[in-house]
């Protein structure tokens, strides 16, 4: 009978076509967006990733080179004790 009354073709109800369409678009969109949501995370922890190393390597160096000042300090430090020492015994002999 709904056919007989629709030329031959069968009824549908375009409310519950275009709620379909709908519903397709909003599951493309919600999959769409977990997928860049992903993405975002990725690149995230990519460049945390890439921060990190720059900033161990970084306070490596700057420890390296404070240690070699810390030495070169000691060593001054020795040397000017050192002469300090000479001078004393110099002095003790003059007299």
């Amino acid at each position: 009978m709904v056919v007989a009354n629709n030329n031959g073709k069968p009824y549908t109800d375009e409310i519950f076509s275009e709620l379909k369409k709908a519903t397709t678009r909003l599951h493309e969109q919600t999959e769409e967006t977990a997928e860049l949501t992903e993405q975002m995370h990725k690149s995230y922890e990519e460049q945390l990733k890439r921060i990190t190393e720059m900033l161990e390597l970084k306070l490596s160096k700057t420890t390296i080179t404070l240690k070699q000042q810390l030495e070169e300090e000691r060593i001054e430090g020795l040397k000017a004790e050192f002469f300090r020492y000479l001078m004393l015994l110099k002095s003790n002999q003059i007299m």
